[in-house]
């Protein structure tokens, strides 16, 4: 917080690897996208959120905020997100608006614990749903805010009808890809993890601590892309990883190591794990890279049912999602559909010009047609209407064939 630089470190580094410095004072958070733009916490003093953009490595002001941010998130509709613990909501931008100030999508501003309250929010995380979940530190609960509803529903801790298990001062929150959480939680100085029988502790379950087994007022959890977890130890002024490891019989482990850090340098290594938590946790059931799926109905002759596609975001020829040339953005699918086997499917979008009559068919070398999911880089496409289509089919069985169309203006 006081040196002004985000310190990075490469996989497997003892030492960091590259320092940004910036313009930011007494930052409390950032996140990075998997595209490797960084988001940062300037809310102290210059009442702002900032990027650094990776591509010409450079600052820009992302958000006016009267607050400073103790969580931030990008979910994949490219929003960002930023919790007010002093000011008690959470704030949401589109990055493609022109205007920077942000919406309330949680909390009135008012202290309080009625459903459409918060009382100190801290981390936050966004599920491919685009549900937020807050981890509602003063009133001992996590918190689940659907899309569009200011109305929370209590999922766990203080007020949960459906979970009896209580919380001392939440303080992070990550779902996996089942929607199981995993809670940071500084008041006892542990880590939980729900799973099928409900919930146990993971870290730290013999008390507080300085130990390699032991948190003292953890603040933030992530993972990488092998599962390991990472904790910003607060009052031991370090980071924790645990390793993940698995067993011949598919049981998962978690052995405890420690790394010491000065406690300036404890957000940028938490965050950036966090971006690639992110892709890996929230991916749908189906693998954008392998196209491979894997179903488990029982073993019988059954046919397969027509496929179906929804678009994340939704739009209309009549009316567009307008994006600005200079974001990157992407479309998000979700697919359905039964069959009694393994199979594999077949994926393709298709880009057209629809400015005038959606005839010109039109084809991007930085653009991966053949995921699910489509990632469109800053400044590929030019300006004007565009039809974004998707194609699945099921290669085993060739007349099972499905597309869907959104709209974007640039």
């Amino acid at each position: 917080m006081d040196t002004k630089q985000i310190l990075i470190w490469a996989n497997q580094s003892s030492n960091p690897t590259k320092n940004i410095s910036g313009n930011f004072v007494e930052s409390l958070s950032i996140f990075v996208t998997n595209v490797g733009d960084i988001f940062i916490d300037n809310g102290w003093s210059n009442n702002q959120v900032n990027q650094w953009n990776q591509r010409n490595e450079s600052f820009i002001t992302v958000m006016s905020v009267d607050s400073q941010c103790f969580g931030l998130f990008v979910d994949q509709n490219n929003s960002l997100y930023c919790s007010m613990l002093n000011k008690h909501k959470v704030m949401k931008r589109w990055l493609n608006d022109v205007d920077l100030k942000p919406k309330i999508v949680a909390g009135n501003g008012a202290r309080g614990s009625a459903l459409n309250q918060l009382y100190h929010p801290y981390g936050i995380f966004v599920d491919v749903n685009f549900d937020l979940y807050v981890a509602d530190y003063s009133n001992n609960r996590i918190q689940q805010f659907e899309v569009g509803q200011l109305n929370g529903k209590t999922k766990v801790g203080n007020g949960s009808s459906s979970v009896t298990f209580t919380l001392n001062l939440p303080s992070g929150i990550v779902l996996d890809a089942q929607k199981y959480f995993f809670i940071a939680e500084s008041g006892k100085g542990r880590i939980i993890r729900e799973d099928a029988n409900g919930f146990r502790c993971l870290v730290g379950c013999d008390g507080k601590g300085s130990q390699s087994d032991q948190l003292s007022s953890p603040f933030t959890l992530s993972f990488d892309i092998d599962g390991n977890i990472f904790v910003i130890d607060n009052g031991n002024h370090r980071i924790q990883k645990f390793n993940f490891e698995k067993t011949s019989c598919q049981n998962s482990s978690f052995i405890e190591t420690t790394k010491k850090m000065q406690q300036n340098e404890m957000t940028t290594i938490e965050n950036i794990l966090q971006s690639q938590q992110t892709i890996k946790e929230e991916t749908t059931i189906f693998s954008t890279t392998m196209n491979q799926i894997s179903t488990n109905f029982p073993k019988i002759e059954k046919k397969c049912s027509s496929v179906e596609i929804d678009l994340i975001p939704h739009s209309t020829f009549s009316s567009p999602i307008q994006i600005r040339r200079n974001r990157d953005f992407y479309i998000l699918s979700k697919i359905q559909f039964e069959c009694s086997k393994s199979f594999e499917i077949k994926s393709q979008w298709k880009i057209r010009n629809c400015t005038k009559n959606c005839t010109n068919e039109l084809l991007f070398d930085s653009i991966d047609f053949t995921r699910t999911d489509l990632y469109i880089p800053s400044i590929t496409i030019p300006y004007g209407i565009y039809e974004f289509t998707l194609h699945i089919q099921l290669k085993d069985y060739l007349h099972i064939r499905s597309s869907k169309s959104i709209y974007i203006q640039i």
